[in-house]
């Protein structure tokens, strides 16, 4: 008989190779109430993709990442630019080591906090596409002090803009496309800094909040001008 999970738990795609690694991250996982899938390969991972479970966040073991290339490389690095993303191994003592995320390094317990801000959505979403818009960043409404951004991909749900700037996770931050007459309120989901370990552009993903009717109509638009 399959127990359904509690309404508020976490799921989190796991994207490990080593069978260690998974025991390890399994056993602490499911100890803190963490409902888990897997994929060991790209074939793997296509069958979760076709499939609505929503997930907050992804785990990835260092081996799976090293070996990843072609079409596994490129789902890995848009997975990357939407989730909260973790990297981990398995060190000699039975341990988890060299846990790493876009935000540098955390522990399992806070990777899984910045989980828990993170609205769940399934792996695959048909209208995020790669789009370099260029923006305006702000941190308050009236736009006082702003930071010249540009997208590098974008949906009707949220984007990913190019930031030097460390934004906390859940914060709200405020977009303006030059041109344009209308303002988006949006949460940082999550933020990849400046000078961090990951080798993409630092920057910020963000979760658009009440969008209105021409506002969705905007972000469309960008999205069928490419």
């Amino acid at each position: 008989m399959t127990v359904a999970p509690p309404p508020e738990a976490l799921h989190i795609l796991l994207l490990i190779r080593d069978r260690k690694t998974e025991d390890l991250c399994l056993d602490d996982l499911t100890a803190r109430g963490v409902v888990c899938s897997r994929a060991e390969d790209l074939q793997g991972l296509i069958a979760l993709m076709e499939g609505r479970t929503a997930y907050q966040g992804i785990i990835a073991d260092v081996r799976f990442s090293m070996k990843a290339d072609g079409e596994l490389k490129q789902q890995l690095r848009r997975l990357e630019n939407i989730y909260p993303f973790l990297r981990v191994k398995s060190a000699a003592d039975g341990t988890l080591h060299g846990i790493s995320s876009l935000s540098g390094s955390v522990s399992l317990a806070e990777f899984l906090g910045q989980c828990r801000t993170f609205p769940a959505r399934p792996l695959r979403e048909e209208e995020r596409r790669e789009e370099y818009i260029s923006a305006w960043l702000a941190d308050t409404p009236d736009f006082a002090e702003t930071e010249a951004s540009v997208s590098l991909n974008l949906s009707c749900r949220g984007a990913f803009f190019y930031s030097a700037r460390i934004w906390a996770v859940g914060a709200p931050v405020w977009v303006r496309f030059p041109g344009h007459d209308q303002d988006f309120s949006a949460r940082v989901c999550w933020c990849r800094p400046w000078g961090g370990k990951s080798d993409g552009l630092p920057g910020i993903g963000v979760e658009f909040q009440e969008i209105s009717e021409s506002q969705c109509a905007l972000l469309k638009a960008f999205l069928r001008s490419a």
